[in-house]
């Protein structure tokens, strides 16, 4: 199937998710509808443009979209409903955080394993491999990263360092 994701800005694209909904009920596409995260271009604008996940949830429900829970799947990000012959997600790190259930880590384009996309804790793998780092090295460094997964972010606008997805992997 096609799968969008769609990151919510308001006043900006919030007219949108009804059709973006369509697509996922008339033609099976995986639509996931993201809250906008406090850092990159989003960071200094979050306040005003910030789209909660529940007014994403009571517009589709408004427009008469019949969204039937999907059992979570171990890990996933998203809260996921079937929605005709597709799926709508909504990912909502700030208003209903996952932390405690994510399994993710991310390598930024500079090369730190990044525990947790809401933080700025990385470890240089990197650096590890050009001196290198294999098998048991590695396997530690991977292993400290994940041990620094928090199970719980503390996220404050214009607190995060990251300065766009892209650097992340994102």
């Amino acid at each position: 199937p096609v799968k969008v994701n769609v990151v919510v800005m308001r006043g900006l694209n919030d007219d949108e998710i009804p059709r973006f909904a369509e697509m996922a009920v008339r033609y099976g596409w995986h639509v996931r509808f993201i809250e906008l995260m406090p850092f990159g271009v989003g960071g200094a604008l979050h306040k005003l443009l910030f789209f909660p996940s529940d007014q994403i949830l009571d517009i589709l429900r408004e427009e008469g979209i019949d969204l039937k829970p999907l059992p979570a799947e171990g890990g996933s990000t998203a809260r996921t409903f079937r929605a005709g012959a597709g799926r709508i997600g909504l990912i909502s790190p700030l208003s209903k955080p996952f932390c405690s259930s994510c399994n993710r880590m991310r390598i930024s384009a500079d090369g730190k394993l990044r525990p947790c996309l809401l933080s700025g804790i990385g470890i240089d793998l990197k650096r590890a491999l050009r001196s290198g780092a294999a098998g048991d090295e590695l396997r530690s460094l991977i292993l400290r990263a994940a041990m620094l997964k928090p199970f719980k972010h503390n996220v404050k606008p214009g607190a995060i360092e990251i300065r766009s997805m892209a650097e992340i992997g994102g």
